[in-house]
């Protein structure tokens, strides 16, 4: 039986599944404050555990410069063992592609893009405890 854990407010939505992190952005533009206040209820989500993660945005409109550089600090990478960006069409594919050789450079966590979760969950599976 699969295990299940949710958070939502207005900017995104964290569940857990089966020790495997959802982190789905729900509202943009998101700005660094609204970034700073994620990271903060996903780090109370986490309660001190790290997880793989994967992410998707359904309404996203703009990521500011200072949000997108605070994400991918190590501050805000802070319980994340593994990330997987899931990218519903082509430009959510260029947006992420954009998003890590842009603001991540060499990243500090591994890190993958797919078209489908069900390749992200299957690449997670391997960084789970």
């Amino acid at each position: 039986m699969s295990e299940m854990k949710l958070f939502e407010d207005e900017h995104v939505r964290f569940e857990n599944i089966d020790g495997i992190m959802r982190c789905t952005f729900l509202n943009g533009p998101i700005t660094l404050e609204i970034a700073k206040t994620i990271v903060k209820e996903r780090l109370k989500f986490f309660d001190g555990t790290s997880y793989p993660i994967i992410i998707t945005d359904v309404g996203i409109k703009s990521i500011k410069s200072e949000a997108r550089q605070f994400l991918s600090s190590d501050e805000a990478l802070v319980g994340i063992k593994a990330s997987a960006m899931v990218a519903k069409n082509m430009f959510a594919k260029h947006l992420a592609n954009f998003f890590v050789k842009i603001n991540v450079i060499k990243p500090k966590i591994p890190t993958q893009i797919f078209m489908n979760e069900d390749a992200a969950v299957q690449w997670l599976e391997q960084f789970k405890n």
